[in-house]
């Protein structure tokens, strides 16, 4: 969209699941179990089982464009510390590549041949990081 609010593009993959698992939900209820008191575990988990849970997570979890007018899409990723795929999509929409970044790290800004973000150690100690961009062809 422009910043007048007009549509430009939309930018669609095939085949990719968005299913919410039993392991995605499993996880995620461990996750908030492990920060209650022993003592209220068990009714939490109770009161977690009888949530609803939605059947599809989001499709995307970050968008960004870089210096070049890529967009880059990360994987709606819940938690920190999980590695997220960016898939790269030129000013035409269409996928250009797909990429890992490193686990715990965050992106912030893209330039024509690098990526910067910061990185949290097992401490959470934050470290300002740049990587290069190779791009081949």
């Amino acid at each position: 969209m422009s910043a007048d609010g007009t549509l430009h593009r939309i930018v669609r993959l095939a085949d990719v699941d968005l299913r919410v698992t039993r392991d995605d939900i499993e996880r995620a209820v461990e996750e908030r179990l492990a920060s209650v008191p022993a003592e209220r575990r068990t009714r939490m988990r109770a009161q977690l089982d009888a949530m609803d849970v939605p059947a599809t997570r989001p499709a995307y979890g970050r968008l960004l464009v870089d210096s070049e007018g890529a967009l880059w899409v990360g994987d709606y990723a819940p938690y920190p510390e999980d590695p997220v795929l960016w898939r790269v999509f030129d000013a035409g929409g269409r996928l250009v590549t797909a990429l890992d970044v490193p686990e715990r790290f965050r992106v912030f800004d893209i330039g024509a041949d690098w990526i910067l973000g910061v990185w949290r150690d097992d401490f959470d100690v934050e470290r300002v990081r740049l990587y290069r961009l190779r791009k081949d062809g």
